[in-house]
């Protein structure tokens, strides 16, 4: 998949009054690394655009909480191009 525009899709996530952030690297531990990073506040369908065009993609997902008694949970993310 040579892409230079990526959706995030099918996003399945509850915040719980907490932060999630998505960070998608294009071309990981290359040269052309480039990455894009979203924070999700309640849609599920985020589009991410590129200065170059990719065929490898890495997803990292940042859960943050101020408190360990509320977990913010991801259950499905999906990547098209």
């Amino acid at each position: 998949m040579l892409c230079e525009v990526l959706n995030l899709t099918n996003l399945a996530y509850a915040r719980n009054g907490e932060t999630i952030s998505v960070t998608v690297v294009g071309s990981p531990g290359t040269a052309d690394e480039e990455q894009n990073t979203v924070t999700l506040a309640g849609d599920t369908e985020y589009t991410l655009s590129w200065g170059q065009p990719h065929t490898d993609f890495q997803v990292r997902i940042n859960l943050e909480s101020s408190t360990p008694l509320t977990t913010p949970t991801v259950t499905q993310v999906n990547i098209t191009g």
